[in-house]
């Protein structure tokens, strides 16, 4: 049985959200992080409601990965879940390049590029193990 595994493309008002139970990461939506708080405590009920085993978050460089580290401390004290941080340099690039490739319009492109890149941020993790 493959364990649930949430996961996170921090950014500084939208964090995309990724799911995998198995070796397939899938979209499972977005949030604003614009309040840290209120973001933390909506991870930590879909943590709770999805049986959540772990969690990966994609991690930059410089004073975002500061940042990311931060919230994902957070997330680690409310939910007493693993946090794992996986690079995720150019992800959110290559989101959005695939998307342009797939054909969807630009507003559309903008609601989801965190989710897809949360997706390929979850995947590269699950391709490693």
């Amino acid at each position: 049985m493959f364990n649930k595994i949430l996961g996170i493309d921090f950014g500084l008002s939208q964090a995309g959200l990724s799911f995998s139970d198995g070796l397939l990461a899938q979209p499972f939506g977005s949030l604003k992080t614009v309040d840290i708080d209120k973001a933390i405590a909506e991870i930590a009920k879909i943590v709770e409601k999805q049986g959540i085993d772990k969690i990966v978050i994609g991690i930059s460089e410089r004073d975002m990965a500061r940042k990311t580290k931060q919230f994902g401390e957070k997330i680690k004290n409310i939910t007493g879940k693993q946090v794992i941080y996986q690079d995720e340099t150019l992800t959110s690039f290559e989101a959005k390049q695939a998307m342009i490739k797939s054909g969807k319009p630009r507003k559309k492109r903008r609601s989801e590029e965190h989710q897809v890149a949360a997706c390929m941020i979850l995947q590269d993790f699950l391709d490693s193990l």
